[in-house]
């Protein structure tokens, strides 16, 4: 029987959306268990607490459309998700600076919507600005591509109006 315990020095320097794996070896073969196995792969991401912020209005300069939309807000940080953004079952998660004032991380992340060529669109800004309450980010729409990720929209802004 082992035991490890894994560290990652702050919280706060885990992304919100981030998933972390780490691989654990073990090199003395006569400390296996009996399955043999000397290999084991951990995979960690942050909990978050999640609370109700409000209602908003996000606005999809992409798509051409605006909505209402729920807000929700982490108890451990400025760290905001908007369920069901862009399409059921897809999320966007992203985290402020303690005043608000500035964009910190947004992960790219699926919109869930899928381009009939290119497959799932992903988003992720290239700058926010903050205008009273509301956030307007300059988005790029991304896709897979060989085992990275191409630009296929760019220069359109997706708008958040936070709820008063």
């Amino acid at each position: 029987m082992g035991y490890a315990e894994l560290a990652f020095g702050s919280i706060d320097d885990l992304s919100a959306t981030g998933k972390y794996e780490i691989v654990l070896t073990i090199d003395d073969k006569d400390a296996l268990s009996p399955s043999k196995s000397g290999e084991i792969t951990v995979t960690a991401q942050r909990k978050l607490t999640w609370e109700d912020y409000g209602t908003g209005i996000y606005t999809s300069e992409l798509f051409g459309q605006a909505w209402e939309q729920p807000i929700l807000k982490a108890k451990e940080g400025n760290i905001y998700k908007l369920p069901d953004c862009i399409t059921e079952g897809y999320p966007m998660v992203f985290t402020l600076s303690e005043d608000g004032q500035t964009l910190v991380n947004w992960d790219l992340q699926a919109t869930g919507y899928k381009h009939a060529t290119y497959g799932m669109v992903y988003f992720t800004p290239t700058d926010m600005q903050r205008q009273g309450n509301k956030l307007l980010f300059a988005m790029r729409g991304a896709v897979a591509v060989e085992g990275g990720y191409g630009i296929l929209y760019s220069g359109f802004t997706e708008t958040l109006e936070l709820p008063e």
